[in-house]
């Protein structure tokens, strides 16, 4: 069964009588806990401040809060308490008044979140953000739902405002609780039927867990191939313990300098290796903290792992960037509990240099400590139900390295600095030469290369431009067609690496390190290097030369993440940092010596559910053309597929009035969708059981309906109701139906979608 939709204030409506329902089976414990949480609630709000400063009741507040579903959360507060001090203070807070006013309260309740969590700093090792928000609930529960981490409640606000994040729990938990009254109307009077409401998003997100095929992340994981994977893991003392104290010490913002001498309380006798081991581990191999201006900060997966406690968070980076991991878990959960000494030989023969089981031993530990795994009385590995979770999401054969010295011989760059006279031997190709080299069937406008080529070369250095718009519009075919005649008319011999190079961005890409390589982190000697880094290399070895480098779906992650190094070196011309030390690793420099002017890089962008928008940081170095215009008469495959001429005039007819009344709203399509309705008519008709208005029938509900989507507007019900005469004049009763049920979700529940 598929998960609900929860944008659908129908849906919403449903699984709220479920809840009522569920509250009525007494084998099922929500009537109990909203009886307790009732009774609890009760107690607090006759409470007056001097028994709020009593021991007895901020220990039942912090540590035995009915507001929890589950536990309680691990951070002992237990000094705090102790202090009169700080359960005074509280007392008196308790009873602040919260503006009516949404944002008002929003930032009131937000900044006593923040209050708290300061004055807890001298009484506890790590911030109990669990209990941070339990509390707050307790006291101003008309304010919160009972979801008190900020993964669950950032995933459910997600789910029901179609992937919108905020940037606080407070405003998550406000939405959430605005979007259940738009679908269900007030709260009756009384504090039973508000905690039967705010409990609700609980049951909620438990009912789409249930149904959904994936938790937390139902983007299929894009693996990194072994050679391009880290080496393994590297442990730290303290291992998870210590990982969430840097993260909650980091959570501002430190410079290095402070994290060493975070670090070296722990190991006062620390070198400063082990100390850079240490903040490689957390940046490179745990993916928990990043470098921006200087000072580290915790990523969004640092902070989702802070204030959860969830190692889960980390599934998706250790799965697909460290090599061995996905190994471990692949072991177990195909071939069974399995012996430590023979998980670790197996762990050996992943990469030949391996010799001994240190590496190994460090994944095994990392793992342990994770929760993915444990020891059976019987002194065998076994996954645990979080790795079996782990596991499933692992749908690929893990990859092993291949024999030492097998990699291709990176690009050697000579040592002498780049001169002026070297920058200037590039020249630019005119627009006429980009012009006649193109080859004939890529049908673009002229003005659109025309823009495309001013765009790339109006700054001397910064030669950055995306294409954005339809999927299937051509763009990637744009862009490899026009770095294919820029290379031609540079005189470059071949249009392949490191000239020109394809990457496919994946989701998951939050720091540079999948571009420009990363330090090995067990030998600390060895520099893990990647295609994109030898076409920079490259452009410094041949600076005459032009070097294009095509971002395919650039924003499946954060562009301003994982291009931060050239974003800031192509805007100053300063260097590009690669590692820290002192000399080349396996031949690649500590850094590139200035942003190179010969390189092009060309960004294709879709926008939908999957994708990510583009920061004012990157908009502000590049250039963006759009390709949401489709001229159908332009298409280059009319004629070529030998359908019968009055079939291909009908079809050429239907999709350009589709087109028409799809492209208002966005909702159109381009020429990868005319292939594929072509090609299907071409395949079908050789099979000769649909006869042709079937078979077109069929592929247009295959290839254009599931792209439907929207919130009720005027101008999506015109433009549903548009496309439903289209279909139906066209005798494409199928689809006519399927537009009309959109069509009636849309006006009865305020969205649709195709997939419900």
């Amino acid at each position: 069964m598929s998960p609900p939709d929860l944008t659908s204030l129908e849906v919403l409506r449903n699984l709220e009588a479920d809840y009522r329902a569920a509250r009525t089976d007494p084998s099922l414990p929500y009537a109990t806990w909203c009886e307790n949480l009732t009774r609890y609630l009760e107690h607090i709000a006759k409470a007056p401040v001097e028994e709020r400063a009593t021991l007895e009741f901020q220990q039942r507040l912090w540590n035995d809060n009915p507001v929890a579903f589950t536990a309680q959360g691990a951070v002992p507060v237990d000094k705090a308490l102790a202090d009169e001090g700080f359960r005074r203070w509280l007392a008196e807070r308790s009873f602040t008044p919260i503006p009516s006013n949404k944002a008002e309260a929003i930032g009131a309740l937000q900044g006593l979140r923040d209050e708290i969590v300061e004055r807890l700093k001298p009484f506890v090792g790590r911030t109990p953000w669990f209990k941070t928000v339990r509390v707050l609930a307790a006291l101003f529960p008309h304010h919160f739902t009972t979801i008190a981490d900020w993964s669950r409640i950032s995933w459910l606000h997600q789910l029901m405002f179609t992937g919108r994040k905020v940037a606080y729990v407070v405003e998550a938990q406000a939405n959430v609780l605005e979007r259940l009254a738009e679908a269900l109307g007030p709260v009756p009077s009384g504090l039973g039927a508000w905690v039967e409401r705010m409990t609700l998003p609980w049951f909620i997100l438990e009912r789409y867990q249930q149904n959904a095929a994936e938790v937390i992340d139902t983007v299929p994981l894009q693996p990194l191939p072994a050679k391009l994977r880290r080496r393994g893991m590297t442990a730290i003392k303290g291992s998870l313990d210590g990982v969430l104290r840097a993260l909650d010490f980091m959570k501002g913002g430190v410079t290095r300098e402070d994290l060493y001498t975070f670090l070296k309380q722990d190991s006062p006798n620390a070198k400063k290796g082990w100390l850079n081991t240490s903040a490689y581990v957390l940046r490179a191999e745990l993916g928990v903290i990043e470098e921006r201006g200087g000072e580290f900060f915790p990523t969004e997966s640092g902070l989702e792992l802070l204030e959860t406690e969830n190692t889960s968070v980390l599934a998706p980076w250790l799965l697909t960037r460290i090599l061995g991991v996905d190994h471990v878990l692949v072991h177990l959960r195909d071939q069974g509990p399995a012996p430590t000494k023979a998980l670790l030989g197996m762990l050996r023969s992943v990469n030949p240099g391996w010799t001994t089981d240190f590496a190994p031993g460090a994944i095994v530990k990392w793992l342990r400590a994770f929760g993915t795994i444990e020891m059976r009385p019987d002194a065998r590995l076994q996954l645990t139900q979080r790795g079996q979770q782990w596991a499933t999401r692992v749908h690929w054969v893990p990859e092993r390295l291949g024999p030492q010295g097998e990699e291709e011989d990176s690009i050697e760059i000579a040592e002498e600095e780049l001169t002026e006279s070297d920058l200037e031997k590039f020249s630019v190709p005119s627009l006429q030469e980009i012009l006649e080299r193109l080859p004939s069937e890529l049908v673009f406008p002229k003005d659109k290369v025309a823009a495309l080529h001013a765009g790339l070369w109006a700054h001397p250095r910064r030669h950055f431009a995306i294409l954005t718009g339809l999927s299937g519009s051509g763009k990637t075919s744009l862009a490899r067609a026009y770095a294919k005649a820029l290379l031609t008319a540079s005189k470059v011999k071949t249009a392949s690496k490191p000239h020109l190079l394809t990457v496919p961005v994946q989701p998951g890409w939050t720091d540079p390190s999948s571009l420009l390589g990363y330090l090995h982190p067990v030998t600390n000697e060895d520099y893990v290097s990647t295609d994109f880094l030898e076409v920079l290399r490259a452009c410094e070895a041949a600076p005459a030369e032009p070097h294009v480098v095509v971002l395919d779906e650039m924003n499946l992650s954060h562009p301003e993440q994982y291009l931060a190094p050239l974003l800031s070196a192509m805007e100053t011309g300063d260097p590009i940092v690669l590692h820290r030390e002192p000399e080349a690793l396996d031949g690649v420099p500590a850094e590139l010596r200035a942003y190179p002017p010969n390189l092009v890089l060309i960004g294709t962008v879709n926008m939908d559910e999957t994708t990510h928008g583009i920061s004012d940081k990157v908009l502000d170095r590049a250039v963006i053309l759009d390709f949401w215009e489709v001229d159908l008469e332009t298409y280059p495959g009319w004629g070529k597929r030998g359908l019968p001429k009055g079939q291909e005039e009908r079809v050429r007819q239907l999709l350009a009035e589709l087109i028409g009344v799809l492209a208002p709203v966005r909702l159109h399509f381009a020429w990868r969708v005319v292939d594929e309705v072509l090609d299907f008519l071409v395949r079908s008709g050789k099979d000769g059981h649909l006869k042709p208005d079937a078979a077109l029938d069929w592929i247009v509900h295959a290839k254009v309906l599931p792209k439907l989507r929207g919130h009720d507007s005027p101008q999506f019900r015109k433009a549903f109701e548009s496309c439903q005469k289209v279909l139906a004049q066209a005798g494409l009763q199928r689809s006519a139906a399927k537009v009309g049920e959109l069509l009636e979700d849309l006006k009865s529940t305020g969205s649709a979608r195709f997939w419900r």
